[in-house]
This record gives C-alpha cells, structure tokens and sequence, in this order.
C-alpha cells in the first residue's frame, strides 16, 4: 500500500456514525490508507476504493476569509468571461 506511486486522495472526512470531523495528522497524513477511525466514536470506516487521507482542507484552499471571498470572485470573473 505504501509504494511510491500510490495515488493518495486528499478528502474531507465526517464520520458516517457520529459526524465527527476526521483529519489525518502526523505519520497517517503522510501515509496512503484506506480505514479511517473516528477519534470520537471509534467506527472504523472506509470513505473510498483508493487510498484516502482526511484532511484539513483541500488543497489549493485555506482557512483565510479574504482570500476565500477573493477566490470566488475570481472564480465568477472567470466564469462569466472576464478576469
């Protein structure tokens, strides 16, 4: 599971029993897996057929307000044809 081209994909995860939020720290952030345990409620689950790693946020996004409502706009500009 560990090899070096493993395609890991970055999720946010909730716990599908008590909704808790999931995120990968240390050495299972860095490692492709595919169970994922709840810390609140101890389900053990799997959120997918590949290999998964909770996490904070998705890359590319941050807990950043600004920067989040700038993104959007962007995103509008873009979508409506301008920039």
């Amino acid at each position: 599971m560990n090899e070096p081209n493993s395609i890991v994909v970055p999720m946010i995860l909730y716990c599908p029993i008590c909704r808790a939020r999931h995120i990968d720290r240390e050495e299972f952030a860095k490692k492709a897996h595919h169970t994922h345990a709840c810390q609140g409620c101890g389900h053990v689950w799997r959120p997918a057929v590949v290999a998964t790693c909770g996490v904070e946020f998705l890359p590319g996004f941050k807990n950043d307000i600004i920067e989040d409502i700038e993104t959007k706009r962007l995103g509008y500009r873009i979508l409506k044809g301008g920039v």
